[in-house]
């Protein structure tokens, strides 16, 4: 009687694994496109430093100070969002890098050198000065 159940259970075990299959079909379309490039194909414009300074209070409240060295007025915003490639490791930056496309109007390509951040603590509050120095390129035609 064992062995007739431990047969059954087998059998029922191959059945059921028997009956799942998994098909994979993959086209031969590319997903995305390269262009290859190299020092050759840009021009180099220039580099331009960047700053912000803004204060920070407990941690959660900002309030932006000084852009590029001027006044930060809110109510007159610039911004430049760089794309995916070019991304400052502070967002603060992008409201100081619409200088770079004032000063290099050409420019196609920017390449961020370095970035510095220094940060003044006070009591309940931190002052924080960032700067970036960017590097401007066009495309040879």
């Amino acid at each position: 009687m064992k062995i007739a159940k431990l047969i059954a259970a087998v059998a029922v075990l191959f059945t059921v694994t028997s009956c799942g299959s998994i098909s994979k079909s993959r086209s031969y379309s590319f997903d995305d496109v390269r262009l290859e490039m190299n020092m050759n194909d840009l021009q180099y414009l220039g580099e331009q430093e960047i700053s912000i300074e803004y204060t920070s209070y407990l941690g959660i409240i900002k309030s932006v100070e000084k852009v590029n060295g001027e006044t930060y007025n809110p109510v007159n915003k610039k911004v430049l969002t760089m794309p995916r490639s070019c991304n400052f490791r502070n967002r603060n930056l992008d409201k100081a890098a619409y200088k770079l496309v004032e000063t290099f109007p050409n420019a196609v390509y920017f390449q961020i050198v370095f970035e510095t951040k220094h940060i003044d603590r006070l009591f309940l509050g931190s002052v924080h000065k960032e700067c970036a120095k960017v590097k401007a390129y066009k495309l040879v035609k």
